[in-house]
This record gives structure tokens, sequence and C-alpha cells, in this order.
């Protein structure tokens, strides 16, 4: 809720009370970058197979501004990265197996992978 106070025209000039009411409102803020999360919703694959994943608007491979979850009902199931390069902000799963055999996956600045212990192989790739 805005509220306006009446301007004493006594104490103003006409040129001082128009540049008052032609200021902003609003302060501009800075850009962010919103992330999203993407799921796996295939079943053992290939990580490039676009059908494989949905960000709940189109289906889309990841990028640097998305959180990944690869855990589906009834896993656990195996997921292979076998070429090439992706960026994504985070890597997620409690069930699902992870194999980096080729290409490249990385993490955005801020990015991490909490992956449950055993389910990461890594045999290629970086």
């Amino acid at each position: 809720m805005f509220v306006f106070k009446r301007m004493d025209r006594r104490r103003f000039s006409k040129a001082a009370r128009r540049r008052l009411l032609l200021r902003p409102l609003f302060e501009r803020l800075e850009d962010r970058l919103l992330l999203a999360t993407v799921n796996w919703i295939g079943g053992s694959g290939d990580w490039n197979t676009v059908a494989n994943w949905s960000d709940g608007v189109t289906n889309r491979l990841p990028n640097a501004g998305y959180d990944v979850f690869l855990d589906v009902a009834g896993g656990p199931l195996t997921i292979i990265h076998g070429s090439g390069s992706d960026t994504v902000h985070s890597l997620h799963s409690n069930r699902s197996n992870f194999v980096l055999s080729g290409g490249s996956l990385a993490l955005s600045a801020a990015g991490i992978i909490d992956l449950a212990p055993g389910l990461f192989q890594w045999t290629g790739g970086t």
C-alpha cells in the first residue's frame, strides 16, 4: 500500500514539485538466476535422451540453471552420461545409480552433488 502525502505548495516551486512527482517509485533490483528443477522420468538409460527429462513445462536436457533429481519411484535405475559436455547446478539421487562413462559433467559455481553412497560410478569422462 502506498501513501502519498499532500505537498505543501508554499514550500516547493512548481518545478520542484514536478521533479518530485516524476521520480521513480520503484527501485530496480539486480538480476537473479532463478533455479529450476528437472526430474529424470525415463527408465534406465542415456543422460542425453531428451524424453528422459521433465522440468514440469517442457522436456529438455538439464543445464546450469537446474537442480537435477534422478530418483524415480520403482528404482533403482542406472543413468549413464556417456558423451557431451553438460553443466548443472546440482545433482541429487538416493536410489538411482549414476555412471559417468564419457563426456564431461560440470557443476555451476555453487553447485553440489548429493548422491547416496555407492550410487556414483566413474568409468571415464571428466
